[in-house]
């Protein structure tokens, strides 16, 4: 498995998150690092709570402040249309995981502190979205979750988008 590309009907795409890494937006966390795993687990556990087949007596202890976190969001009445919905640029050749979409509203779950490049991560996300589901995204969101709160923080600054765009201009202009 190559971590840097998503394969979808037999064709390459580039993964969101390998575009950041790439032109110096994404920290140089060492690989499998104890942080980046605990934030995998406690995405999935958000996951399988939100699609109701979380088996809460398999569920790692140190995960379940985050869980209650979690679900303290979803009771201000989030209905979502996507969880874990993979979107995919065409024009631009590449693809990510959007966390979960409601509306015209796309949100991304983190369990570390607010950087610059999770708006550029949003804005690809909003990229690929608009284009695969025909639909115009008014709001971007990062819900940052630890064991005793979370924040949730829109990131709609033109900068970020710009800064997006750039990098697939790049990428394209590379890649021809």
């Amino acid at each position: 498995i190559n971590e840097n590309v998503y394969t979808i009907d037999g064709k390459f795409y580039r993964r969101v998150t390998s575009l950041i890494k790439e032109y110096g937006l994404y920290p140089d966390y060492p690989a499998g690092g104890n942080a980046m795993e605990f934030g995998k687990n406690v995405h999935k556990a958000c996951e399988l709570w939100d699609k109701g087949v979380l088996d809460m007596d398999t569920l790692d202890p140190a995960l379940v402040p985050y869980l209650e976190q979690w679900k303290a969001i979803i009771k201000r009445g989030y209905l979502w249309t996507y969880i874990e919905h993979t979107v995919v640029s065409k024009t631009y050749g590449y693809a990510g995981t959007l966390d979960r979409a409601v509306n015209n509203c796309i949100y991304d779950i983190k369990t570390g502190y607010p950087a610059s490049w999770h708006g550029v991560q949003l804005a690809l996300y909003k990229i690929a979205y608009q284009e695969q589901e025909h639909i115009k995204v008014r709001d971007m969101y990062c819900v940052y979750i630890n064991a005793d709160n979370y924040r949730l923080i829109k990131y709609n600054k033109k900068s970020d988008m710009a800064v997006a765009l750039a990098i697939l201009t790049i990428k394209n202009w590379k890649e021809r």
